[in-house]
């Protein structure tokens, strides 16, 4: 268990592709690194949101688009991404990961 400590599947963890503070590599790319913070700070601010589950299905998967064509166009092409777009596809992501969850809570707690 201790062993696995910081792996995270799906996150290639390629150093080059992450963020360095004085020296140190975070464990997660860019983009995971992006998606997770996005969805602790967009969770908070879309907890008490009252809007459509339909419009907010929606809207998560509009969010959600950039980061899987960006992805594919990387796995299909083998054409490299920056880390910018990185950070900006996995903020869009986060928002989208943090608006389908609101809506999960929200017909959980509705029940």
């Amino acid at each position: 268990m201790i062993k696995n400590f910081g792996k995270v599947p799906l996150c290639n963890k390629i150093a080059s592709r992450g963020f360095f503070i004085k020296g140190f590599c975070f464990p997660l790319c860019c983009r995971c690194s992006s998606i997770i913070f996005s969805i602790i700070i967009f969770y908070f601010i879309f907890i008490n949101l009252k809007i459509n589950y339909i419009i907010a299905f929606i809207l998560s998967l509009i969010f959600i688009t950039p980061t899987t064509i960006d992805y594919m166009r990387q796995f299909l092409y083998k054409k490299e991404s920056n880390n910018f777009r990185r950070v900006i596809t996995g903020a869009f992501a986060g928002i989208g990961i943090a608006l389908f969850l609101c809506i999960i809570r929200s017909i959980y707690v509705a029940k």
